[in-house]
C-alpha cells in the first residue's frame, strides 16, 4: 500500500510538472526603443530578453503599442514619434527579427486585431501641433503590411479595442470623450457616444497640459542602440 500511495504521488508530481506552463508578454520600453520579452511562470516574473527596436541608431522612435497575431508567430508594434509620421513594425516571434515595417499616421499607438477581418486598426493619437484637427485610425493589412484605409474620427484617439468576434472597433477621442464605433468589415463610423458624465461638457483641454504632450518640437536620443535591422 505504502509503494502504491509514493507511485500515486510521484505520478502527481510528474502531472503538475508537465502540465506547468510559462506565459510570455512582451512589454514596450517607449523611452528606450527596447521591448521586453517577460515570461511569468505563475508565481514570479523574469525578464527573458530586451529586443532592441526600431531603424534610427541615433533618434528615440517610441514604441507605444503592441499585439501578437492570432497564431502566435508575429508581433506588430506602433512607433510612434516619426518625422512626422510613425510606422507599424512587424516582427517574427521566436527570433524576434524585424519583417516588415509600413508607415501610418501622426503618432500611432495603441492597436488591435480582429478576429473577423484579420487586420490590424491602430489609433493615430497626434500629439503634434495644437492638438485641434480629428485625427484617424489606420486599418492594416497585416500579411502584406500595407495601410488600406484611415478613418477620420476625434482629436487624439486613444485606445484600440475589438468585440471578441472583431465585428466592431472601439476607440476614444481625448479631446471630446467622445467614443467612436468603426465597423469593422465596411471600415465606416456607425456610432458615436460621449463619455462625459451626464449634465458635464468636457472642456477643450479635458484637463490635460497639452503643452507637455506636444511633440513636435521633441528632441531625439543620441545613444540608442542599433536594431537587428538598422538599414531597412
Amino acid at each position: 500500500m505504502k509503494r502504491f500511495t509514493k507511485f500515486i504521488l510521484i505520478y502527481l508530481i510528474g502531472i503538475f510538472a508537465i502540465s506547468a506552463k510559462d506565459y510570455y508578454i512582451y512589454c514596450a520600453t517607449e523611452s528606450e526603443d527596447e521591448v521586453a520579452l517577460i515570461r511569468f511562470d505563475g508565481k514570479t516574473a523574469y525578464v527573458e530578453k530586451r529586443i532592441p527596436v526600431g531603424v534610427w541608431p541615433v533618434e528615440i522612435e517610441g514604441p507605444h503599442g503592441i499585439t501578437v497575431s492570432p497564431d502566435g508567430d508575429f508581433w506588430y508594434l506602433s512607433m510612434a514619434h516619426g518625422v512626422p509620421y510613425g510606422h507599424l513594425y512587424k516582427y517574427k516571434t521566436g527570433t524576434d527579427e524585424m519583417v516588415d515595417r509600413v508607415e501610418l499616421g501622426l503618432f500611432p499607438a495603441t492597436m488591435g486585431i480582429s478576429n473577423a477581418t484579420g487586420l490590424i486598426y491602430i489609433v493615430n493619437f497626434n500629439l503634434h501641433g495644437g492638438h485641434t484637427e480629428p485625427s484617424t485610425v489606420s486599418i492594416v493589412d497585416p500579411e502584406e503590411m500595407i495601410e488600406i484605409d484611415r478613418v477620420e474620427t476625434g482629436i487624439m484617439p486613444h485606445g484600440s479595442r475589438l468585440l471578441n468576434n472583431g465585428l466592431k472597433h472601439y476607440s476614444v477621442a481625448m479631446m471630446s470623450g467622445m467614443l467612436y464605433e468603426i465597423d469593422a468589415m465596411t471600415m465606416q463610423i456607425t456610432r458615436t457616444l460621449s463619455t462625459a458624465p451626464p449634465n458635464k461638457k468636457m472642456n477643450a483641454h479635458s484637463g490635460h497640459n497639452m503643452k507637455k504632450m506636444d511633440h513636435s518640437n521633441m528632441k531625439m536620443g543620441k545613444n540608442k542602440r542599433m536594431s537587428n535591422k538598422d538599414k531597412k
